[in-house]
């Protein structure tokens, strides 16, 4: 039994894990900022003014 917890104990200090997934949440985020970034028209200012002028046909079209 005392085994058992030594082992418990050492897999509950290990920090590898925890530093494995702090950086796929960061690779994540960065896969994120970059497909807002480039949209597939381009860029951001070219997604921005599409869905402008969808709201503005949406405004007119009443």
């Amino acid at each position: 039994m005392k085994n058992l917890m030594s082992k418990i104990k050492s897999f509950l200090r290990n920090q590898e894990g925890a530093e494995t997934a702090e950086w796929a949440v960061i690779v994540g985020l960065l896969v994120i900022i970059g497909t807002t970034v480039y949209s597939p028209t381009g860029t951001i200012a070219a997604a921005i003014s599409g869905v402008a002028a969808k709201i503005t046909a949406g405004i007119t079209a009443g």
